[in-house]
This record gives structure tokens, C-alpha cells and sequence, in this order.
């Protein structure tokens, strides 16, 4: 597990340095509109969002079974404009139960405009 954490790091830290232009794949990693604004989701939602603009939280896990609505509550959040302001760059990609990492750091590139190597 802390392989794969300082992978990330990694990738993130490299993410960061690029100097990309306007994203010419924008709907790759782009956060869904929602259609209709979720009934039930006013608390989870202000927990959530002040968890993730409390400084001292370094890491956030959203986790329940499925069809709880994690998905519905992250896309929500993620149009949510504190969030925006806070966060300069959204990214997001639904992570199966067996993600494909190498695919998600491709769209990722794709979504900044520069060419995904072939990762083997």
C-alpha cells in the first residue's frame, strides 16, 4: 500500500509540473453535471465538504456499499463552488473494484493536452 502511495505522489508531483495548455480532451476527466439535484444528501454533503477543506485533513476516503450514492455525493461536491475555488483542478475518474491505473494516469495526461505514452 505505501508503494502504491508514493507511486502516486509520483505521478501527482509530475502532474503538477507540467505546464499544459487549455485541456483539448476536457470530457475525459471532467465531473459529470448532475441532472437533478439528490434528495437526502444536504448532511453527508456539508460533512463532507468541511472535511475536505479542513486544512488538517490530508487524505479522504469516501466509502460505503453500493448504490449508497458515493458516486452521486462526489459529483455533487465536485460542482460545489467553495470546492472549485479551493481546488484548481478537479479531476475524476470512477475507480472499479479492480482499477486499471495505468488507463486513469493516460486520461489524466489526455486531459491536459499532452500525448499519453503507451505504458506497458
Amino acid at each position: 500500500m505505501e508503494a502504491n502511495n508514493n507511486n502516486f505522489q509520483t505521478v501527482f508531483k509530475k502532474l503538477d509540473q507540467l505546464s499544459a495548455p487549455a485541456p483539448a480532451f476536457r470530457q475525459l476527466c471532467s465531473v459529470p453535471e448532475l441532472k437533478t439535484a439528490p434528495v437526502g444528501f444536504a448532511l453527508p454533503l456539508m460533512m463532507l465538504k468541511k472535511k475536505l477543506l479542513d486544512a488538517a485533513v490530508v487524505r479522504l476516503v469516501v466509502s460505503a456499499p453500493a448504490g449508497c450514492g458515493k458516486t452521486t455525493l462526489v459529483r455533487h461536491l465536485c460542482h460545489d463552488q467553495d470546492i472549485k475555488r479551493k481546488f484548481q483542478h478537479i479531476f475524476y475518474s470512477v475507480v472499479s473494484s479492480t482499477p486499471n491505473f495505468r488507463k486513469i494516469v493516460q486520461r489524466l495526461l489526455e486531459h491536459n493536452g499532452h500525448q499519453a505514452p503507451t505504458l506497458i
